[in-house]
This record gives C-alpha cells, structure tokens and sequence, in this order.
C-alpha cells in the first residue's frame, strides 16, 4: 500500500495549533493559578522564578535536627524559611500571624482561639491543618523538645475541626503568644518520616537542598508554598570561621551579604567595601552580654551595697568593645522586649560614687581578692580590663579564663567564684534570674512579689507595666551587671533588597530577599 505523502501546509498548520496549545494552555493556567493561589505545572517542575544569592555567617548548625539541637544556629538558618510556627515574630519581636491566620485571647487570659485558613501544605505536599498543630504542640512538651519550658500553665490543647486550635491555661502566661512564635510553636507534619538531623520537611518558603556541615546550607525555593512565595531561587549560608574570615570574603565578592558581624567589625567592612555599591546597616537584638556577682552568702558580693558600688565601679562600654562592641544597658530588658525602658542612668560609671558606696568596706579591709572565672572564648582583655577597674576599689582581681567545660564545673555546679560572665541570648528569660536555684543566687522578696504579678498579667497592656516595675527593682537590687546587648551588622550589595536587620544571630527570614 502506498503511503500518501503529508502536504507542507498541513505540517505548518499543525506546528501552529500545537504552539498555539501549548502558549494558551500555559497562560490559562497562569491566570487560574492566580485566581486560585494554587500551584502552577510550571512552578512544580523548576520551583522558582530564579536567581541566587549567597550569604555569609559564622553559626553553623551542628545537627538540623531544631527540635531537640541547642543554639542559635540552626534557628537562624531553618525557622522562617524552612519550619514555621503557629504564630511568627516581626523584626520588633513581636508576634503576629503565622500558620494561624489570627488568634484572639480571652478576657481572664486563660483561652487562646486560633484560626488556620485552608489550603496550607508542607513541602512534600500533605496538607496542614489544626491536627498537625495540636500534635506538634503535644510532641514539644511530652518530649521536651526546644522551647517547651515556655509552654507554662497549659491546661489542654484541642482543635475543633480542621481550621481551630484552642489552648487553655490554668492561668495566664502572657508570654504564650510570643513562645508560639519560636521553637515552641513549630508545627511539623505528623505523617512525615524521614531524619531530623539531615533532612527537613516544613511549611515554610524553602527547602533544604544541600547541607555540608561547617560549610554551607543550600535553601531552595518551596514550589507548594502555601503563601507569599520566597523571591529568589536559590540562597546559600555560607559558614566562615569568624567574623573577620566573612568580612574579608565579602570585600572579595564571594558573597552577597553578611550577618550578623559584630559592631567592633565596621570599620574593617567599610575597608573591605566599595562605598559606592555596599550596603551597612547595623541592628538590634535581644543577646545580652551579663557579668554575673556571686550572691551566695560566700562571697562578699551577698552584700548589695556591694553589688551596687561595682556596678559604679565597672565601665560598660570599655568591656562591651573588648567582647565585640554593642549598646550598653542598664537593667534586664533589651528594647525589643515589653516592659523595656533606658535604665543606664541607674549605676552610670561613677568611680567617686562607687568610692563613696563602698567606703565602708574599705575600713573592713584595705584589700581583699576576689575571683572572675569565665569562658575564655571571651577573650583576654575583657579580663583585663575588669582587673583594671576594681583595682582602686581595694580589690585585687584573680582571673580564671577557662574552658566551657571547667566553667560550668566551677561557676554553674560549685559556685567558686566571685564575678562571672556569661550571655543571656534569648528575649523574655527573666525567669532564668528568678530561679533562686541558679548559679547567681539572688533572691529579692521584693522582685519575687513583682515577678509573681507580672506572670499573673491578663492583659499585653498589664504585662509591660509589670514588667517595667519588676525591671527597675531588679536593676535597684543588682545581682548582675548587664554589660550591653549585641548590635549585629548586616552587610549587603546595592542590588539585594529585602534583608532582614535585626536578630540577625537569631532569626534570618529570608522570603523577601531578593537581586533587584
């Protein structure tokens, strides 16, 4: 039989139609993703619009594992881009919508409703829904997972359906909201199995693609991501060894951006930098740098009068620049928690004030020696320095730099020691002073009294009154001195926009970064 021989013009008709199917049919889609927010075949296969960014940092993450790996590390890179929370923070601090769309409290502060709209899935496609939130919130607390302490007073945890969660407390925790907005309120996919420690399977704009300890993480663009879409493609942490590793790759052009650099870092960026085409911005955080006073009744330091005449004696900023630079402060509170207000003026560095306060001590003895034991990743001049400025407050400082290990042994187990140093570097952490059980020993009836009211608060407006009360009488009783709280420096090109400023050692929600 013989085959008919195909016409030109009906090849060229058919080439037409199917290019024609192919370019409607993609549109269509298009304009129905839009309509719908659902996913386009496009968006399924390559993930992303494209582009790539690379940025250094110094905080490599041990293990992926953000349930059960302490640090800072692995928030920093995974919480916000990868897992996401029942509720997430802003750049203030704050809480606001999460995974829950809203949430409303109760008058007395003891029920929490909260509302997950549909259509939210985890990277892998299953969906998410209030049963997974209950679930996760269940799994944190029997396990004990990051951040569980903060789940205080719960009475239950419930949903109604697929879209409500209820928490009920037994009284008020009027930081519950804030703790759902961290590692406390990460919701994980219930019906996933796969390994903590390597892999991740969140909610959140990205994935992981690749991970070399101590090297790099690769995050990737999550196609199924049920909200605002991440507006780069690709971002890569680059891990360097310190600071001054990462500024000098940045001068060099091999990253983007880097975050967070200490303050003490500027001037050796804006070296490293062309002016013109570089970015320098520098943040807040709630990492506050504590040297601690023995309160136990072996050490002198058990004398309040005492306390308060070393924090005349002390100069913050010498020691702040010594461990990296940052803002000074003078109480408990950070600006970017509630109840904060400028304390510094209380115990400014006053070496005639510190003489006067301590006078009577000096006719008790003409000198005595004291001890400060801390970590020696702090470095030695900050011992130094210390050594330097009590020195004519009759006191004779013997410095003790040691290994982490040792320190815990010496201050943390068997309380050797007269001052200390150590960071608090999470926000809403007064009650790891409260605890009259820690290291520090301080126990004020009058803070403990404060501190008990300021639990109780039902209301945001009552709480940041409390807590501004309970922040100026612990600053009055001086168990510590906080030096100052960390300013982390982010440094970006001109054409990246989007990056986040503060917390930056914390939290890095990388979404809206971009190469414009």
């Amino acid at each position: 039989m013989t085959r008919k021989k195909q016409e030109p013009g009906g090849i060229k008709a058919l080439a037409v139609f199917m290019i024609c199917l192919l370019v409607f049919g993609t549109c269509g889609w298009a304009l129905y993703a839009k309509l719908t927010e659902q996913t386009s075949p496009l968006n399924v296969l390559t993930g992303t619009l494209g582009g790539s960014i690379t940025i250094g940092t110094t905080s490599s993450p041990d293990s992926l594992d953000i349930r059960t790996q302490s640090g800072n590390a692995v928030t920093q890179a995974l919480l916000g881009n990868v897992y996401e929370s029942l509720l997430s923070r802003d750049q203030n601090n704050k809480p606001q919508a999460g995974i829950a769309d809203s949430w409303k409290v109760s008058d007395d502060g003891l029920r929490y409703t909260f509302t997950i709209n549909n259509g939210k899935t985890f990277s892998n496609g299953d969906a998410l829904n209030a049963n997974d939130v209950v679930w996760s919130l269940q799994q944190t607390i029997e396990r004990k997972y990051q951040g569980a302490d903060r789940l205080t007073n719960l009475a239950s945890v419930t949903n109604n359906g697929n879209n409500t969660v209820i928490i009920t407390l037994r009284s008020p925790n009027p930081d519950l909201a804030w703790a759902l907005s961290g590692r406390a309120g990460i919701v994980y996919d219930k019906d996933a199995r796969y390994s903590y420690s390597t892999e991740a399977v969140g909610s959140g704009p990205f994935v992981v693609d690749e991970w070399d300890k101590d090297a790099s993480l690769v995050l990737k663009a999550n196609a199924r991501y049920w909200g605002q879409r991440a507006k780069t493609g690709t971002i890569t942490l680059q891990y360097y060894r310190d600071d001054a590793a990462a500024v000098s790759a940045f001068g060099k052009g091999e990253v983007d951006a880097v975050t967070p650099i200490a303050a003490t870092q500027k001037s050796a960026l804006q070296k490293a930098s062309d002016a013109d085409n570089v970015q320098i911005v520098q943040g807040t955080s709630t990492q506050k740098l504590v040297l601690g006073f023995n309160n136990g009744a072996d050490s002198i330091l058990s004398d309040k009068r005492y306390r308060q005449g070393m924090r005349y004696a002390i100069d913050r900023e010498a020691l702040m620049n010594a461990l990296g630079g940052g803002q000074t402060l003078g109480g408990p509170l950070t600006s970017l928690e509630p109840g904060y207000e400028d304390l510094t003026g209380m115990y400014p560095h006053n070496d005639d004030k510190a003489t006067e306060l301590l006078s009577y001590f000096f006719y008790v003895s003409k000198r005595r020696t004291l001890t400060f034991v801390y970590p020696q990743r702090y470095g030695s001049q900050v011992g130094e320095l210390l050594k330097q400025q009590v020195y004519p407050m009759n006191v004779d400082l013997d410095v003790k730099m040691v290994d982490d290990a040792t320190w815990q042994k010496t201050v943390v187990q068997q309380k050797q020691y007269d001052f200390t140093l150590f960071d608090m570097s999470d926000s809403h952490d007064l009650a790891t002073l409260m605890d009259g059980d820690n290291y520090i020993g301080y126990d004020s009836p009058e803070a403990q009294t404060l501190w008990k009211k300021t639990q109780a608060s039902d209301s945001d407006s009552a709480y940041e009154s409390n807590m501004k009360a309970l922040a100026r009488q612990i600053s009055t009783d001086s168990p510590v001195d906080w030096l100052g709280v960390r300013q982390p420096i982010t440094a970006y090109r001109n054409t990246i926009t989007g990056m986040p400023k503060n917390m930056t050692d914390q939290l890095l929600p990388l979404r809206d970064v971009q190469v414009r």
